[in-house]
């Protein structure tokens, strides 16, 4: 009976609102997972970066769409592939570099703060989206 004397469109937006918060809290604990991978590339820990990308990935599959989706798979795969260069995997790290071009076709990374052995292996990779 409750129901009935709710007004009208209060149990959507309620909806709406608890949604909004799950989604802020999912997204909350991607951003310090790609926190924690990119603290692993930067700390030269590449095995542990690559150890937890399959989990992260898996992760974000299953967030909801959208820019911040967008940009967290984008900013993961590219760290992924640092690692990934660093320890020789020059193939693993193109598919991981295509997987951000997916996510991101326009994506540019500053040239003052990425390795040129990444910015190379980035445009091998639009390259080969092409």
């Amino acid at each position: 009976m409750a129901a009935l004397d709710t007004p009208l469109g209060l149990a959507e937006d309620s909806a709406r609102a608890s949604r909004e918060a799950r989604n802020q809290s999912e997204f909350r604990g991607l951003r310090s997972a790609v926190g924690a991978l990119d603290e692993h590339v930067r700390s030269a820990q590449f095995e542990q970066a690559i150890a937890g990308a399959a989990a992260l990935r898996k992760r974000l599959e299953r967030a909801p769409a959208g820019g911040t989706r967008t940009s967290l798979i984008a900013q993961s795969e590219v760290l992924l592939a640092t690692a990934e260069l660093a320890l020789g995997r020059a193939g693993d790290a193109n598919k991981s570099l295509r997987r951000a071009l997916a996510a991101d076709p326009a994506l540019a990374l500053d040239p003052a703060t990425t390795p040129p052995k990444v910015l190379r292996a980035l445009d091998a990779a639009r390259g080969d989206a092409r």
